[in-house]
């Protein structure tokens, strides 16, 4: 007669939990950490206000100036659009995962959670608040600089915006 067994068998230690429950857990426990740091979002949402107000200022009423002017002026509020919302995104990125670089190694080593199941719980949480600030900050300078004034146009380019800031993000959090 063998004598009963507690706790957890050594076999079961080393699998790790199926790929859909790895992903939910850190999907809610990132969601969570983005909902608690309100200063990040604070920051975040000034930082839209502020630039869409300077964008606006520095353009302001496009339309009286020649249509050579007009042209180029449209083209660098683009241009100015695309590189901040590029290098803005990245720098977020960067800032977090600096933050959570050292837990994540723990947990991964451990065996937690795969790498896929971490990046993309990532990506997902983060894509939300880079749309949501990306498109208040387009929404300021838009009609400000006198744009076409089509909501359908500002649309447009608030994704114009959000797609060249998803080039930000989703490299720099592959580096990880």
């Amino acid at each position: 007669r063998q004598p009963p067994t507690t706790g957890v068998s050594v076999t079961a230690l080393r699998h790790r939990a199926p790929f859909p429950r790895q992903f939910w857990y850190l999907l809610n426990r990132a969601s969570k950490n983005a909902l608690r740091n309100k200063m990040i979002v604070a920051v975040r949402l000034f930082q839209a206000i502020f630039i869409g107000v300077i964008i606006g200022l520095v353009y302001l009423d496009v339309n009286s100036r020649s249509p050579i002017a007009q042209v180029q002026d449209r083209a660098g509020v683009l241009f100015f659009f695309a590189i901040y919302a590029f290098f803005s995104s990245s720098n977020s990125v960067l800032t977090i995962f600096s933050l959570e670089k050292r837990v994540f190694y723990r947990e991964y080593r451990a065996g937690y959670y795969s790498l896929p199941a971490y990046y993309i719980t990532k990506v997902l949480v983060e894509i939300p608040y880079e749309i949501i600030f990306l498109f208040l900050m387009v929404l300021i300078p838009y009609y400000m600089i006198g744009l076409n004034p089509a909501f359908s146009a500002y649309l447009l380019a608030g994704l114009f915006v959000a797609l060249t800031a998803m080039c930000g993000t989703v490299p720099y959090i592959m580096l990880y």
